[in-house]
């Protein structure tokens, strides 16, 4: 550092350079990923890379990529408090690609794909979120959800951050496609991965950190990190219920 200190971060040597090799053999455009560790928020990981603009910056801490599925997180949170169970099937027709309020009713002469909220969490099923938000939520509710788990402010950091704009339209098919994950919220790559660590850790939300120690010129340790929950951000029970869907979605994979 500039006045002589030594900072020693929490990256994990190896995980960095596979992560960082994965982007340069690839020639990702634009990508940036994290990886921490849920219990502790200590960061692991923290590559940004552009291939087509070296000079992009800090891709890990830019809230402007669209959050797309990574919100289904959230509205299956809300839908489990609302009542909604996991395993309750909805059967829909279209809307895997876009929605339309056609998509939201239903139709049982062409409703010939049934899945449970579980299930679509897994497939990544637009129709059955939206078609569910519609019916359970209301835009007050995923609002306060997403704002539960950082959406709308600076997240705490080493760094400083940038919020992650949040807009839950009032229009009845645009607030069935936020909650399914089209348009309107963005998210950073940190975010993104703080709002796993969330879930995994149970509902409590880490604060990241990415600096372990300082040592300064004399080898003093002037500072060290230790471990923080930034907020209690959802209830165990439903961190739970979500945590099972989720690993539909690892076993099976998303579209």
């Amino acid at each position: 550092l500039a006045d002589g200190s030594t900072a020693l971060l929490s990256l994990d040597p190896s995980l960095q350079a596979h992560r960082a090799g994965i982007f340069a053999r690839h020639e990702v455009p634009f990508g940036a990923a994290v990886a921490l560790e849920p219990a502790t928020g200590r960061v692991l990981a923290y590559v940004s890379h552009s291939s087509e603009d070296p000079s992009a910056g800090d891709l890990v801490l830019d809230p402007s990529a669209p959050a797309a599925s990574v919100f289904k997180i959230v509205t299956g949170a809300a839908l489990f408090e609302a009542g909604v169970s996991p395993d309750a099937e909805v059967c829909y027709h279209g809307g895997l690609r876009r929605l339309n309020d056609g998509h939201l009713e239903d139709d049982p002469a062409r409703d010939r794909n049934c899945a449970s909220l579980a299930g679509a969490m897994g497939g990544s099923l637009n129709p059955i979120f939206a078609k569910l938000a519609a019916r359970h939520l209301d835009p007050p509710t995923p609002e306060r959800y997403a704002s539960a788990v950082g959406f709308g402010h600076a997240l705490p950091f080493d760094v400083p951050t940038r919020a992650s704009p949040m807009e839950v339209p009032p229009d009845r098919l645009e607030f069935a496609r936020t909650a399914a994950g089209f348009w309107h919220m963005h998210l950073s790559p940190l975010h993104g991965a703080l709002i796993a660590a969330t879930i995994a850790n149970g509902g409590r939300m880490p604060r990241p950190t990415l600096v372990d120690e300082v040592i300064d010129a004399s080898g003093a340790v002037t500072y060290e990190a230790s471990p923080a929950i930034h907020r209690e951000a959802i209830a165990e029970a439903t961190a739970s219920a979500v945590t099972r869907m989720i690993q539909r979605t690892i076993a099976r994979g998303g579209t």
